[in-house]
């Protein structure tokens, strides 16, 4: 369950107002997900094994959003740093 709240908090980074608060808290939910899938996998049941295998690759694909947002976001600050300065140099 936390691996697909993971993945939804990292889509909704991309929503202006609500990136200030989900940004912070996508990577936490993302780790938690990760940590209990690969605890839930030393389960013996394969029922269980099955949960926790999609609760760990969910994880892993909040992390992969988050940082492929993150640079994203950095590259766009970057970006108009040097627009700026292309601006103020004429």
């Amino acid at each position: 369950m936390l691996g697909i709240i993971a993945v939804v908090l990292g889509f909704m980074t991309c929503i202006p107002y609500l990136n200030y608060c989900t940004c912070f808290l996508e990577p936490v939910v993302a780790l938690i997900a990760i940590v209990l899938g690969i605890v839930g996998l030393s389960s013996s049941e394969p029922m269980h094994k099955a949960k926790a295998t999609w609760g760990l690759i969910l994880g892993i694909v909040g992390i992969v959003i988050w940082i492929a947002l993150l640079i994203l976001a950095l590259l766009g600050v970057v970006s108009l740093a040097v627009l700026q300065e292309m601006q103020y140099s004429y």
